[in-house]
């Protein structure tokens, strides 16, 4: 059965006007029957002006009690008699803010003072132009006139101090806060166990659900959140700056909240017409929670901004993994109360699905709990990644509401053109920058445009002030932007070689081209030539395989260096993980941030994690062949470029042949590409390396270009230590225990 739900739209803020129409004509046809003698109504000047004045009615309320009690046992108990609290009564009945009008000697008696002061308080209500949040929040949260007497019982000790002597009174006690037990006797003495009370402050109330009263242990601790006898009330201090007519914040959010974020206006979101369509629907459909989806950065905030400020309202943004409780319950009351009290939408942006069930008390609770206490709107938001991500099997809604998602999909590459174009332009001088390059070049969301175009304004200040943002300031940027989730998954290989310097076979070479044209003309082939439609990924793959040392690291740097895109390197021990799921988990992140930024992947030794499958005979076969499968699909739809490096291409899947674009082979250099390597290696250096051979060594020594380098340096060192230049016969015994170190005959 749906549970009713409340129209607790929210109280106006201040400043705003404070009565709706139907009030006010109400409320002056009150002030109207003015009674012969009673004062004219004086307006409230001020919010604090109509809370002394409703501190004045508490007041005589307590009176009311106390002189009931008087007459039932005159005698005085605890360190506080009646005299002192009748002292501090006479003081607490008049606002703070006035003069006496009356002295109360003039009244017959304390129950027709209240009246008169309930009387005048409605009176000067009814002719108040000014906002009072006071009695906004009275009638938006429809507190009956016993819900609203027992808030401000609550309130007045925040407001003068001698409420909680008197209070202490009622207690018999020095405690001065306010109970379940003191409040029962001021409002309902006859209630058996508080009854009234603790209706007031049950779950489904405004009060409690909205966090306008706390329920406190008696020592003022953390409660139950259940009402006892003996639980102290407490009304937050977010509620009582909103009473008095102050800024409404809740310190104790400002890590994981944030507020008055600027909007864009709809034309500028560069957003899909039927995506704010389908939001806009669910947002006007009360039983729906809307949940944005979608890669991140692609709007998804921008979309309710933009929204929330057509419609005039805030928005509460709600970061609730960055919650240092895991966004508990009470942290979850703290917003519901912030977000009612300044008439926002709530934002809260979602951790990733990982495909795992809610923990018991973790932050879907709070979750949970804000869509059941909130009667406004809640927004979902998560980032997602594939299809699979878009799940909500981990969240737990009340029955009477359900999760409606829109997906906000990424820019495609026409609207990522517009985005460079508006983002740089919004920051200032824009010299000639290659619009059709960036959005080609870069697959990113509008988030991360707008970073990069922030980033690249302060480049250029710090450049030149004044100076325009140049291209070479965007591509600064962009590199800021993404090395830091680059550099956690890999390192960044610096390769200054081309393709004049790699010493390798002819075929090789041609092969190389052939790749290298391939990764730099994949926009026309694809998109101009509309070849797309063929492939599941943009991305182009390769095996480089040969002997160590035969130039495969070299040649992916050069590769990388020629199409302009920089080149990481993963580390496997990182990626690879002895937790079932976690490799996969590992390598998507790689894959993730590699297509984010652009940039070349390298996977040195891939055959340790892309090795054959095998039959299944134990558990790990079974999970190190799922492991293969998902790297298989992973290579097929990666949109970016990714080199495997392997001594044993033997032991690679077959499944990868098909998938993997290009086959490079290294073979072991000929004696005269040998004999290259070894002039190159030893170019430059006249003086330290006179009269060389190198026929000779490359006649003698069948090595590779990795070990020749190795031989070299060895002869440097061993030339140093005799004070002596490198010989020919120097280096061949340098050449000889290289080999040796490494296991091979000579």
């Amino acid at each position: 059965m749906r549970k009713d739900r409340k129209d607790l739209s929210g109280p106006s803020q201040p400043g705003q006007p404070c009565h709706s129409s139907a009030l006010r004509v109400t409320l002056q046809g009150m002030a109207q029957e003015r009674k012969p003698g009673e004062p004219l109504p004086e307006p409230y000047r001020s919010p604090s002006a109509a809370v002394g004045a409703e501190m004045a009615r508490v007041a005589l309320k307590i009176r009311k009690v106390m002189s009931e009690a008087a007459q039932a046992s005159p005698a005085d108990t605890g360190p506080f008699d009646s005299k002192q609290a009748s002292r501090e009564l006479s003081r607490l009945e008049q606002p703070l803010d006035r003069a006496p009008k009356t002295s109360s000697e003039e009244l017959a008696g304390v129950e027709a003072r209240l009246v008169q002061r309930a009387r005048r308080n409605e009176r000067d209500l009814a002719a108040s132009n000014e906002a009072l949040p006071l009695y906004e929040l009275r009638n938006h949260a429809k507190l009956d006139p016993f819900a609203f007497d027992l808030f401000l019982l609550a309130l007045a000790p925040e407001i003068d101090e001698g409420f909680g002597r008197v209070f202490g009174f009622l207690r018999s006690g020095t405690r001065r806060q306010l109970d379940v037990a003191s409040a029962a006797r001021v409002l309902s003495p006859e209630d058996i166990g508080a009854a009234g009370i603790r209706q007031t402050l049950q779950p489904g109330s405004p009060l409690f659900d909205l966090g306008l009263i706390e329920l406190l242990a008696p020592d003022g601790g953390k409660g139950t959140g259940s009402a006892t006898l003996t639980s102290a009330l407490s009304v937050p201090p977010s509620v009582i700056a909103y009473v008095l007519g102050h800024p409404v914040h809740d310190p104790a959010l400002r890590l994981f909240v944030t507020t008055d974020q600027p909007a864009l206006p709809r034309e500028r979101t560069f957003l899909p017409a039927e995506v704010f369509a389908h939001a806009e629907a669910i947002l006007d459909d009360a039983d729906s929670v809307l949940c944005l989806e979608g890669p991140s950065g692609s709007g998804k905030r921008l979309l309710l901004r933009t929204l929330s400020a057509e419609r005039k309202r805030a928005v509460i943004e709600v970061d609730v993994k960055s919650a240092p409780g895991g966004l508990s319950v009470v942290e979850a009351l703290a917003i519901v109360r912030l977000s009612w009290l300044r008439q926002a939408m709530v934002l809260l942006f979602l951790p990733p699905y990982e495909g795992t069930r809610p923990v018991p008390g973790g932050w879907q609770s709070g979750v949970a709990d804000i869509i059941a206490r909130y009667p406004g709107t809640v927004v979902l938001c998560r980032d997602t990644v594939t299809q699979a991500d878009a799940a909500h099997f981990d969240l737990h809604v009340p029955p009477w509401r359900r999760i409606a998602a829109v997906e906000v999909p990424g820019p495609d590459l026409a609207t990522r053109e517009i985005t460079w174009r508006d983002r740089l332009g919004e920051q200032g001088n824009v010299g000639e920058i290659d619009y059709p390059m960036l959005a080609r070049t870069y697959p990113v969301t509008g988030g991360v445009i707008t970073r990069i175009s922030r980033e690249a304004r302060i480049v250029a200040t710090i450049r030149g002030k004044g100076e325009n943002i140049t291209g070479e300031d965007v591509a600064r940027s962009i590199e800021a932007e993404f090395r830091p989730k680059l550099q956690s998954i890999g390192r960044r290989l610096s390769i200054t070689a081309n393709f004049e310097d790699l010493v390798v076979a002819d075929e090789t070479r041609e092969t190389l081209s052939e790749f290298e044209a391939t990764v730099r003309l994949r926009h026309q082939v694809l998109d101009e030539w509309n070849f797309g439609k063929l492939v599941r990924g943009r991305g182009v793959s390769a095996l480089f395989y040969g002997d160590p040392g035969t130039g495969k690291t070299m040649a992916a740097g050069v590769v990388a260096a020629s199409c302009g895109l920089p080149l990481y390197q993963i580390d496997t021990a990182q990626v690879v993980s002895k937790w079932i799921g976690e490799t996969e988990k590992n390598l998507s992140e790689v894959f993730r941030a590699a297509e984010a930024g652009h940039a070349m992947l390298l996977f040195d030794e891939a055959d340790a994690i892309f090795g054959k499958r095998t039959d299944v005979q134990t558990s790990t076969d079974r999970y190190a062949n799922m492991q293969t499968n998902f790297l298989l699909t992973q290579i097929e739809t990666f949109n970016g470029v990714v080199i495997l490096t392997t001594n044993r291409e033997s032991v690679m899947d077959s499944a990868f042949q098909r998938r993997i674009s290009f086959r490079v082979n290294f073979p072991m250099p000929e004696e005269k590409e040998r004999e290259d390597l070894w002039r190159r290696m030893l170019s430059g250096h006249t003086g330290k390396a006179d009269n060389i051979n190198y026929a000779d060594l490359a006649k003698r020594l069948r090595m590779s270009g990795g070990y020749i380098r190795n031989a070299v340096l060895r002869g440097a060192y061993l030339a140093a230590a005799d004070g002596k230049p490198m010989t020919t016969k120097l280096l061949r015994r340098a050449a000889e225990l290289v080999l040796r170190d490494a296991g091979r005959v000579i």
